[in-house]
């Protein structure tokens, strides 16, 4: 029972200690562990949103210059071919913009969107009562296949994307 007593009182307090160091280190390691997480998230989401601005950054710097070409009355004066010639490389060159649609306040609209290898314009003329939609089908920027009218109440000025007033600056996606 002596030599009990002694091993317990040799061992008690060195198991304590080993507790101790284990509860430490433990403690010291779920604290890492959670600042480290915390640094890689808070690294990555500012990375992920660097490359989010840039991103937006030239599909919005196009823009702007659509709507300066159309301030400057370079857009919607009736020539198709040329604004296909505008156009399409945008569309070619930005993978993320399907669509493009450009519209003024007397009803004029050009629409250009893909259609496999090849792509479809559809100019529309607001009348009184309707609109005609005339939808041209292209192989290239200035090799028209085939065409086709149809007659809608569609009206541009009605979408969400038309942007009106003198005072708008901002470009509508």
């Amino acid at each position: 029972m002596n030599k009990l007593r002694r091993i317990t009182s040799f061992l008690a307090p060195l198991v304590t200690f080993a507790l101790i160091l284990l509860a430490m280190n433990g403690y010291q390691y779920f604290k890492l562990k959670t600042d480290f997480a915390a640094g890689i998230v808070h690294e990555v989401s500012d990375t992920e949103m660097r490359d989010l601005h840039a991103f937006f950054a030239t599909i919005e710097q196009k823009l702007q210059i659509l709507r300066d070409w159309g301030e400057n009355d370079v857009l919607l004066g009736g020539n198709i071919v040329s604004l296909n010639k505008k156009l399409i490389p945008l569309l070619e060159h930005q993978e993320v913009v399907s669509s493009i649609v450009l519209a003024n306040d007397t009803g004029q609209e050009y629409f250009l969107y893909k259609d496999g290898s090849n792509y479809i314009t559809r100019t529309t003329a607001l009348a009184q009562e309707s609109s005609t939609l005339q939808y041209q089908q292209w192989s290239g920027m200035d090799a028209p296949r085939r065409s086709w009218e149809e007659t809608s109440d569609y009206d541009p000025s009605s979408r969400p994307w038309f942007v009106r007033g003198e005072d708008e600056n901002g470009v509508s996606w």
